[in-house]
């Protein structure tokens, strides 16, 4: 038994757009380093390589239906890594599948360590696009949305910009000569880091 977007995910229309949005998000992805990433996906049809990073180890894993699936098998509930252990946690169309959106979040921030990269590829649920998903199973969200589910769990959002495509793959070589409306793109992709801020210091009277 899979998700039942599954099947969508593996089509390859679908997965040239998917391909796309991972492309355009390669300068988020560039600025990522450290010793150990972790990448979710939503499902195993979905792409498992990240181009860019520049990670010495970058853990793959997806959600299946008994919890997180891949390098290793855990409920979304608790995955099995130490608290603030992964420089960069990539999580691609992962909220969409999940049982618990906010609660997935809010482990994916306990792994990630001081000034750790969260990075969100969500679908955008006001794209024309998402009429060919949206009787797969898939629970969008807005990126206001996810912004809240960044903060409430206590990281900090930098950054949040449009990617993918209209309608299809192809479309994202027009828009390189006649740009339309970027907030009508496929996904938003949402960039968040974990702040440890520093205690202040009394001052003696």
């Amino acid at each position: 038994h899979e998700h039942a977007a599954c099947a969508w995910f593996r089509k390859q229309a679908v997965q040239q757009v998917v391909r796309e949005e991972m492309r355009q998000s390669t300068p988020e992805l560039e600025a990522a380093f450290g010793r150990r990433g972790l990448l979710v996906r939503g499902c195993r049809p979905l792409p498992g390589a990240l181009q860019g990073h520049r990670l010495h180890t970058l853990h793959d894993t997806w959600l299946g239906p008994e919890g997180l699936d891949g390098e290793f098998r855990s409920d979304e509930a608790r995955l099995p890594l130490c608290s603030a252990s992964m420089s960069l946690v990539f999580s691609l169309h992962a909220l969409e599948c999940a049982r618990d959106p906010a609660g997935l979040v809010a482990e994916f921030a306990r792994t990630l360590e001081p000034e750790g990269t969260m990075l969100v590829l969500a679908l955008n649920p006001f794209s024309p696009f998402h009429l060919r998903w949206v009787r797969q199973g898939l629970h969008a969200f807005s990126a206001a949305q996810v912004s809240r589910m960044l903060r409430s769990a206590g990281l900090e959002v930098h950054a949040c910009r449009p990617v993918g495509v209209w309608w299809r793959a192809r479309d994202a070589l027009a828009d390189t000569r006649t740009p339309r409306l970027p907030t009508l793109r496929s996904s938003t992709l949402l960039l968040a880091r974990r702040r440890e801020h520093g205690l202040t210091p009394l001052r003696l009277r």
